[in-house]
C-alpha cells in the first residue's frame, strides 16, 4: 500500500464523516421536507422540498422538474450571467446543462423567510471545484459548443493540457460509472481531417491523462530517492502508462541475459578452479613452485584449456553486452521501437 493512501473499505464511504469500517452512511428521508403528510414521497408520489429557485438568463430556456431537476437549453456559462463565452457575447456557443440538487448539500441557503417561514432562494449556475472544498451542485452533465471546461472546474492541467475555447462534455457528481456489455474505447484525435469543431486544424496527437486526486505536480519523493544515487532528479506525479507485453518481453530477455552473465561467470570460476587443480598436481614433489611453468608439457595442457575458455565466455559476454545494448535502445529509450512507456497517455 502507498504511504498516505487509504484503501475503501467494501460497502463503506471513507470520505464521509464517520465513515470509518464498519459504519454506514445515515440519511435521514425528511431532511429539508416541506410537505405536511407523513407518508408525501412514499411510492414516488409528490413531495415538496426546500430547494432554490434557478437564475434564468434571458437566450435560455429552462425544463424544470419538481425536485431541484432541470435541463437547460442556453448558451455557454458556468456562474452569473456574465460569465463564460454567452457572458461575453459569443456565438457558436450554444450549451445544454442537465443538473440536478442545485446548491448541492446546501438547497435552502438564503431561502428562510421570518415572516412566511419558507421561500425559496435563488442559486445561479455552481460549477464547484475539483481543487478545494467547493462541491457545486450536486450532479451535472454539460455539453458546450465553446468553453473552458477544465477552468470550469478546476481541473489539473496534467500533459494534455487546459482546454480553451473548443467544445466540450463534462460530466461532475459524487460518484460516476460508465458501463458496457460489449466494449468501451477512450479515443483522441489526431485521425483524418483532423479539425475541430471549428474547423481548425489539429496537428498533434492529444493524449489520455488519468489523474486520481486532481494532482499533477512532483511528488516531493526526491529526497528519498537521493540514498539510492539518483541525486535531486524530479520525479513526476503523472507518468506515462507503460505497454505491458513490452515491458513483460524485456523483462524476460533481461532475465535471460541475467541467468546467461551468471552461468559464464559460473564457467569462469570452474575453470580457474581446474587450472589451479592441475598446477596443485603438478608442482607436487618438486623442487619449489617456480618449476611448474618450466615444464613446457604442463604449459601446453593447461594454455589450451585456459584460452579456451576465455575465449568461449569472453564471447557470450560480448553478445550479452550488445543484446543488453540493443534492447536498451529498444524497451527503454524514448523514441524506441518496443519504448515500454506509453508515448500519450499518462497516470498516477
Amino acid at each position: 500500500m502507498s504511504e498516505g493512501v487509504e484503501t475503501p473499505q467494501p460497502g463503506v464511504d471513507p470520505g464521509l464523516e464517520g465513515g470509518g469500517k464498519g459504519k454506514k452512511k445515515r440519511l435521514s428521508p425528511i431532511d429539508g421536507k416541506l410537505s405536511s403528510k407523513a407518508i408525501a414521497g412514499w411510492d414516488n408520489t409528490n413531495i415538496s422540498e426546500k430547494q432554490p429557485n434557478y437564475v434564468k438568463a434571458e437566450c435560455e430556456h429552462v425544463v424544470r422538474g419538481g425536485n431541484n431537476t432541470y435541463v437547460i437549453l442556453g448558451r455557454d456559462r458556468h456562474a452569473g450571467l456574465s460569465s463564460g463565452y454567452g457572458g461575453r457575447g459569443h456565438t457558436r456557443a450554444g450549451a445544454i446543462d442537465i443538473v440536478v440538487g442545485l446548491q448541492g448539500f446546501a438547497p435552502d441557503e438564503g431561502g428562510r423567510d421570518t415572516v412566511t417561514g419558507w421561500r425559496n432562494g435563488n442559486a445561479d449556475k455552481n460549477f464547484g471545484s475539483m481543487n478545494n472544498g467547493q462541491p457545486g451542485d450536486a450532479a451535472r452533465i454539460y455539453i458546450s459548443q465553446r468553453a473552458d471546461v477544465d477552468k470550469y472546474f478546476d481541473i489539473a492541467d496534467g500533459f494534455v493540457g487546459q482546454s480553451i475555447a473548443d467544445s466540450a462534455i463534462a460530466m461532475k457528481a459524487d460518484s460516476i460509472r460508465i458501463m458496457a456489455r460489449k466494449g468501451i474505447k477512450i479515443v483522441t484525435g489526431k485521425n483524418p481531417p483532423g479539425r475541430n469543431s471549428l474547423d481548425g486544424k489539429i496537428k498533434v496527437t492529444y493524449g489520455i491523462d488519468l489523474i486520481a486526486g486532481n494532482r499533477d505536480f512532483k511528488t516531493g519523493m526526491e529526497q528519498k530517492l537521493m540514498k539510492y544515487g539518483f541525486g535531486d532528479k524530479e520525479i513526476n506525479y503523472l507518468q506515462p502508462i507503460p505497454k505491458g507485453e513490452n515491458l513483460v518481453e524485456y523483462l524476460k530477455t533481461l532475465h535471460e541475459e541475467i541467468d546467461r552473465l551468471n552461468s559464464c561467470i559460473t564457467n569462469l570460476l570452474k575453470a580457474l578452479q581446474n587450472l589451479h587443480n592441475l598446477v596443485r598436481l603438478g608442482s607436487v614433489g618438486w623442487a619449489g613452485p617456480t618449476a611448474v611453468y618450466t615444464e613446457p608439457w604442463l604449459e601446453d595442457l593447461i594454455g589450451p584449456i585456459f584460452e579456451g575458455y576465455v575465449q568461449r565466455i569472453g564471447a557470450e559476454l560480448s553478445t550479452a553486452r550488445t543484446n543488453s545494448t540493443l534492447r536498451w535502445n529498444d524497451y527503454l529509450k524514448e523514441g524506441g521501437a518496443f519504448y515500454v512507456n506509453s508515448r500519450h497517455n499518462r497516470t498516477n
